[in-house]
């Protein structure tokens, strides 16, 4: 499929959990993906584990840092192809006793 009208998805938080499962199932439909993370290693281990599903590309940067941020918002305005999809699956957990 040609590069330039394959769909695409930003999943933010996409490395694990619930956002790598989506990519799974998008990339299994023929969707090229983009996981958002903070975490470089969580984003290699991923990529890994769902390359041979299709396209997987990722971006590290940490949201709650303005200047990183902003590199994320122009790298995804330099993006030649509209971002079809857009999962939110960022999440925090704090363990704490009842």
């Amino acid at each position: 499929m040609n590069s330039n009208t394959q769909e695409l998805a930003l999943i933010v938080g996409g490395s694990t959990g619930m956002g790598q499962e989506t990519a799974k199932r998008l990339l299994q439909r023929g969707v090229e993906v983009i996981l958002l993370s903070r975490s470089k290693n969580k984003l290699e281990k991923a990529k890994a584990e769902l390359g041979s599903y299709g396209t997987v590309q990722t971006i590290a940067s940490d949201l709650y840092d303005q200047n990183q941020t902003d590199s994320f918002i122009d790298r995804i305005k330099s993006e030649k192809r509209h971002i079809k999809y857009l999962v939110n699956s960022a999440g925090l957990s704090i363990q704490k006793r009842f």
